[in-house]
């Protein structure tokens, strides 16, 4: 019988095979001269990437906030588990909001609004200008507060859609501790 942990890792080497594969297709989708080799986490030298990197730190900052404000602990995760080293259960509950971040980065770059001098490196840094960086906020603050459509007759933001999935996740995880204790 498979161990969890085996199991786990294989999931997680999907998740990256298919990860390589949406962000080359992304790339391409790209007007060329905002093309990028590689999705790069950390100290991207790419504009795009840089872009990615901002949107995802604000999307990290308001699902974190929404996972604390419904009582469940951010650092003890299910798929990205990583003990307290992580925030591992943000890293898992933020996969199905990262498009969003994904959608509003698009569209600049589609739209040519982005530019390279919003990219500044110095040594193995890259920087965003502030320009940049309240862009990134007010575009994806567009779309955080736009309606999503509804769910039980009700209709949300994407930013209370983001507190309600996480209130469901403790009430779920509640009810679930409930019953094996």
């Amino acid at each position: 019988m498979a161990h969890t942990a085996d199991i786990a890792a294989t999931i997680r080497g999907f998740e990256g095979a298919a990860g390589k594969i949406y962000y080359d297709t992304l790339a391409q989708l790209l007007p060329e001269e905002y093309r990028f080799e590689h999705r790069t986490p950390r100290n991207p030298f790419d504009l795009f990437n840089a872009y990615l990197n901002y949107g995802y730190g604000i999307l990290y900052r308001i699902v974190e906030n929404a996972l604390i404000a419904a009582g469940v602990h951010p650092y003890i995760g299910f798929f990205h588990y990583d003990g307290y080293q992580n925030k591992s259960m943000v890293y898992d509950f933020i996969e199905q909001f990262r498009v969003l971040v994904e959608k509003s980065i698009f569209h600049l770059f589609s739209r040519k609004i982005s530019a390279w001098q919003h990219l500044q490196t110095s040594g193995s840094q890259t920087l965003l200008s502030t320009e940049a960086r309240q862009l990134i906020t007010n575009t994806l603050r567009q779309q955080l507060d736009a309606e999503k459509p509804q769910r039980n007759n009700k209709i949300f933001t994407y930013q209370s859609f983001v507190r309600a999935e996480a209130i469901e996740l403790a009430t779920r995880l509640r009810q679930y501790s409930t019953l094996h204790n």
